[in-house]
């Protein structure tokens, strides 16, 4: 885990009524269903905290190809750094670690 030290774990706070049309902005563009509403706060919580990286085992829903294109492009649209979406596996091989 040394690869991590480097980055800080902040604590994100934003105004409900910012981080809920965030998630339904995601919903309506299809990034996930509005069946997966906890899935969309939890996009939202990274956009707006431009977050690098979203480390996930939800691959059905989270770290799927359609998801992870739709957060692309709205990140894009709103000129934010590219949020990356992966299992820990994907996130190990992006760090250059091993995971035991």
């Amino acid at each position: 885990m040394r690869a991590m030290d480097a980055y800080r774990v902040r604590h994100l706070q934003y105004p409900a009524t910012r981080l809920r049309r965030v998630a339904y902005e995601l919903i309506a563009l299809g990034c996930v269903t509005a069946k997966h509403l906890a899935d969309a706060y939890h996009l939202a919580y990274a956009v707006l905290g431009r977050v690098d990286a979203v480390v996930t085992w939800n691959m059905a829903d989270l770290a799927r190809a359609h998801t992870r294109e739709v957060l692309r492009d709205y990140c894009w649209r709103y000129g934010i750094p590219e949020i990356r979406i992966g299992n820990p596996s994907e996130v190990a091989g992006w760090l250059d670690v091993e995971i035991p």
